[in-house]
């Protein structure tokens, strides 16, 4: 279960959904950028929230991993698919650090990603 969660997490976080490079790009210098936002809680963030998040990390893992999509199309696709799911890519990138921040968050999504990968083989 650890390493599933901690993959996760990873990719997540090694696959930033498309906001982070155009959010550098508009952005001040460091030294007069507002303090970043706190990140949210296990406690603040729904069931289906994670449930969501969960799904869109699986789903970013594997086309991180489908060679057949070329490299430099990959972070469109991702950002397409996480907005399909109905998570935000800013939300999406928040939610990734989150989980790295909470272990309780991480917990759940490794739970709900569980959940989603054992109700797709119980389809099959």
């Amino acid at each position: 279960m650890r390493f599933i969660c901690s993959s996760l997490a990873a990719i997540a976080l090694a696959a930033p959904v498309g906001v982070a490079a155009q959010e550098s790009a508009t952005t001040a210098p460091p030294a007069t950028q507002a303090p970043q936002q706190a990140l949210p809680t296990s406690a603040d963030i729904s069931d289906e929230e994670v449930s969501q998040f969960a799904l869109a990390a699986l789903i970013v893992q594997q086309i991180a991993a489908d060679e057949a999509i070329p490299q430099e199309e990959k972070q469109a696709t991702v950002q397409q698919a996480v907005e399909q799911i109905g998570v935000a890519p800013q939300r999406y990138n928040t939610l990734a650090r989150a989980t790295q921040n909470d272990p309780a968050l991480a917990e759940r999504v490794n739970l709900a990603a569980n959940a989603h990968i054992e109700a797709a083989q119980s389809s099959q």
